[in-house]
């Protein structure tokens, strides 16, 4: 019961928010974890992937969660369930909010707010083709596991920025997470495990060089 504990405990969680303006506004990613994809009552759980497809503009083929710009008048609950629904069939009415971490952002000019739900499972994804070329339910395990984490050091513009990735194996897929993707699941895995992962001071640093090289 310590993986529900934890989920419930999000609720009263402060949040770091980033400063600065985002030529493309503000998007939510849902963080879904399904308790028993299996159904049978003894299955472990799994968090919910898409890989994006290749025919899209902005990231092609990235592993993301599911997720999109916020709408006008939309809340980050709304946006995050909304999302879910279009690119992987499971609909906001299936899934318990618990809470979000902290900002984060990404090179195309996206403030992005992590929201965690959950489902009991078992799940029945039906990825929308347009924008998603795969999606699975993959072990909560393997994504939180240290064997599968490294972190990589990118030089961009005089400034050295430091990039988790993420990477496993299941069913016959490779999956790779990196940048945001990966630093948001880092931030769930700290806050699974007891602890909390404070990387707003790092992010924030980073997105002050990145912002002021591109003109934000």
């Amino acid at each position: 019961m310590v993986l529900a504990r934890r989920l419930d405990d999000l609720a009263d969680r402060a949040v770091d928010r980033l400063e600065a303006t985002f030529p493309r506004g503000d998007s939510a990613v849902l963080l879904l974890l399904v308790h028993d994809p299996s159904g049978d009552g003894g299955g472990e759980p799994g968090l919910v992937l898409t890989r994006r497809s290749a025919d899209l503009r902005t990231d092609p083929g990235y592993v993301a969660f599911p997720g999109g710009r916020i709408d006008e008048g939309e809340s980050i609950w709304d946006t995050a369930g909304r999302e879910c629904e279009e690119e992987v069939g499971i609909r906001r009415a299936d899934v318990t909010f618990h809470g979000r971490l902290d900002d984060t952002w990404n090179g195309a000019g996206f403030r992005i707010v992590p929201v965690v739900a959950s489902t009991p499972g078992p799940v029945t994804l039906r990825p929308r083709e347009a924008e998603v070329s795969a999606a699975a339910v993959v072990p909560l395990a393997a994504v939180v596991s240290d064997d599968h984490h490294q972190v990589v050091t990118k030089r961009l513009d005089g400034h050295d920025f430091l990039d988790d990735v993420i990477e496993f194996a299941h069913r016959d897929l490779r999956w790779q997470l990196y940048g945001p993707t990966a630093d948001i699941a880092r931030d769930l895995t700290a806050w699974l495990r007891g602890d909390d992962r404070r990387s707003h001071a790092r992010r924030q640093g980073d997105l002050d060089h990145f912002a002021a090289a591109r003109g934000w």
